[in-house]
């Protein structure tokens, strides 16, 4: 007497590999959206902020004068939109953006600490390459300078 036991297996097995496609499917399907939200995510969080920075150095060291104009127009336009759309005064600033201000602000004190004569001298030292050449020629300008003196001023501003 044989006993012969006969399994088949070639259900399960083709079950087991459709589960096997679909798992796989399933995990590329995963991946491919995760990827897509970081990419998103860092383009706009990272890479185009760098490159609003960049821009505004390029145009800081191409006329820094027109730079500061330029933010100080920007800014007032942000501040009509908040007033136009509510205040959003407990927005908290990524530090790409806080960069970018400080950025701004740094061009907007060399247009102002420098004027319009080293606003040139700025934007030709600069420009000529990536180092800055303290031995570049000047150029003669006339001006007129101006002084005040307030009486007690110090006293008054020390007081307040």
């Amino acid at each position: 007497m044989v006993n012969v036991a006969v399994y088949d297996k070639r259900s399960i097995t083709k079950l087991s590999a459709k589960l096997g496609i679909v798992t796989t499917l399933f995990i590329c399907i995963v991946l491919a959206t995760g990827s897509l939200v970081i990419s998103k995510v860092t383009q706009e969080l990272v890479l185009t902020p760098i490159e609003n920075m960049i821009e505004k150095v390029k145009q800081i060291t191409h006329n820094p004068i027109k730079a500061a104009q330029e933010a100080e127009e920007e800014a007032v336009k942000e501040e009509e939109m908040q007033v136009l759309y509510g205040n959003k005064k407990n927005k908290t600033l990524l530090e790409t953006e806080v960069l970018e201000r400080t950025l701004t602000k740094i061009g907007g004190l060399l247009a102002v600490g420098f004027g319009e004569a080293g606003s040139k001298i700025i934007s030709d030292n600069v420009g000529a390459g990536e180092d800055v050449n303290a031995m570049m020629a000047g150029r003669k300008t006339i001006a007129v300078f101006g002084f005040c003196d307030i009486r007690s001023f110090t006293d008054a501003t020390e007081v307040l």
